[in-house]
C-alpha cells in the first residue's frame, strides 16, 4: 500500500492491520527528517490587539510560522501564540521580539496557562 505524502501531510491506510504495517516505514522517515520545533506564548491580549504586531513579526522573521489562537471560556489566557520552525534560534528570536513588545503583565506563564 503506497504512502501518499504532500508537504508534511501523510495519508495512511484506514485498515488497522495495513496501518500498523506502515508505521515502521513512517517512523524511519520521520526519525531521518529534520525535526520541527514549536514554542507557545500565552497572553491576556485580545487577538485584534495583536494583529499588527504579529504581521510585523511575521515579516521580520520569515523562517518562522506564527499562529494566533483565541480561546473562549474559563481559561487563564485569552490568546495562544505559536512559533513554528525547524530553526530553534529563529523561533527564540521571534519570541524574544514579541516579548519585548508586550507588557509583562499580559503574558501568562505556560504552567499557569496549561492548568486551565
Amino acid at each position: 500500500w503506497p504512502t501518499v505524502v504532500m508537504d508534511n501531510v501523510f495519508i495512511l491506510p484506514g485498515v488497522p492491520k495495513i496501518f500498523a504495517m506502515k508505521l515502521p516505514v513512517l517512523r524511519a522517515h520521520l526519525e531521518a527528517s529534520d525535526p520541527f520545533r514549536s514554542r507557545a506564548v500565552y497572553t491576556l491580549c485580545r487577538e485584534t490587539d495583536l494583529a499588527s504586531l504579529l504581521d510585523r513579526l511575521a515579516a521580520e522573521h520569515r523562517g518562522v510560522d506564527i499562529g494566533s489562537y483565541p480561546v473562549f471560556g474559563a481559561y487563564a489566557y485569552s490568546v495562544r501564540l505559536t512559533f513554528d520552525s525547524k530553526d530553534q534560534v529563529a523561533i527564540d528570536q521571534a519570541v524574544d521580539a514579541l516579548l519585548a513588545e508586550l507588557p509583562s503583565e499580559m503574558i501568562v506563564p505556560e504552567d499557569v496557562a496549561l492548568e486551565s
